[in-house]
Parts: structure tokens; sequence; C-alpha cells
């Protein structure tokens, strides 16, 4: 009598070969694309400090803005953890991007409890209960700092007035020098505004 000869398959990750896979593996992601965007922001953010460097205001620009900044961040991070924990999947990056651009949007001394209320809105509303990074409609930084300007406008109302571009409404430039101070570093409340070829070199 002949042994009888058990042929068990292959496990399916072995049937295919990295030949006939129907996808591209690549060194890029979605959570480095985040960190990029954060590097890419940072000539903006350095072109504010040195403009409050020159105004001998530096220590006034850390203790309002990094407060700021970990505030939003640790708040982002808590709502993602949070969600990935009960649905059981890995964190999402867009924690660090959606924390980062909200800080640059909103002016640098917005008070902490707004900070937490805006991107807590923007977080869960803007992108968590669609699923997270990819599926929100809109961006989630976005939506948080049209959230708190239009619930609580008083902050953002002071900073349009202290702001060039606001200022501009009621006196046009005329000179061209007033222009190229404009492009290349101006006062601001946000660091997003300060200097747009700051912003254009991180693009």
């Amino acid at each position: 009598m002949r042994p009888i000869k058990v042929v068990t398959a292959a496990p399916e990750h072995q049937l295919v070969s990295s030949a006939t896979r129907p996808f591209l593996s690549s060194s890029n992601s979605v959570g480095r694309a985040h960190i990029w965007f954060v590097i890419a922001s940072l000539p903006a953010v350095a072109a504010a400090w040195l403009l409050q460097v020159q105004a001998g205001q530096s220590g006034s620009f850390a203790g309002s803005w990094l407060p700021l900044l970990v505030v939003v961040l640790t708040t982002s991070l808590a709502w993602h953890l949070a969600f990935a924990t009960v649905r059981r999947q890995p964190l999402d990056s867009g924690w660090l991007m959606h924390g980062w651009l909200f800080c640059l949007l909103v002016p640098t001394d917005l008070s902490l409890p707004l900070a937490t209320l805006g991107i807590s809105f923007g977080a869960v509303m803007g992108s968590l209960i669609f699923g997270g990074t990819g599926r929100y409609l809109v961006s989630p930084a976005l939506l948080s700092v049209v959230f708190v300007s239009l619930s609580y406008s008083a902050p953002f109302d002071v900073a349009l007035a202290n702001s060039v571009w606001g200022q501009l409404t009621a006196n046009p430039l005329q000179e061209t020098n007033d222009w190229v101070r404009l492009t290349l570093l101006h006062s601001d409340p946000t660091i997003a505004e300060v200097s747009p070829l700051a912003c254009a070199l991180g693009a």
C-alpha cells in the first residue's frame, strides 16, 4: 500500500511573487508626506522668529506660540489616539500636520482653551468621524480655524486689525518698497502671513 502524500497549499503571500503584485512599493507614504509638510513650513516659522528677534520680542513669541503649539499638538494626538484605540487601527499620522497647520493660521496669542476647542472640533468633526486621512471632505486644520473665528471672533478681529493685509483695505500701498517689504518680511499676528517669500521657499 502506497503511503498517502499530503500536499499543503503554500501561503497566499508566497504564491504571489514581487513581480506580479498589483501595486507599487515605494519608500514614500502619507505619514512621510505629513512630516515633509511640517519641514516645508519651517522657513515661515523662522521668518516669524527673526522678525520678533529684530523687534526684541523673541521671549514674548516663545512664551505665546510655543505653549500654543504644545497644547494643540497634544490635543490632536489625544483625539487621534482615542479613535485609533476604539477602532483598533494604527495611529493616523494626520494629527501632526493638522495641529501644526492650525498653529500657523491662528493668532500666536490665541487663548489655550479656544485653541483646544478649535483643534478638537476640526479633528473630530472634520477628519476622524469620516475615517481619518484621505477620507475627510475639508482640511481639518482649516475647519478648526473657521470654527473658532466664527464662533469666537474677537481674537481674530483684533488680529485682522493689526495685520498689514487688514490695513491695506483702508490705506492701499502705492510705493514699490512697501510691496517688497510685504513680500519679504512684515509684522503679522499669524505666522503663515509674516513672509510670503518664506512660504514660497518651503513650497
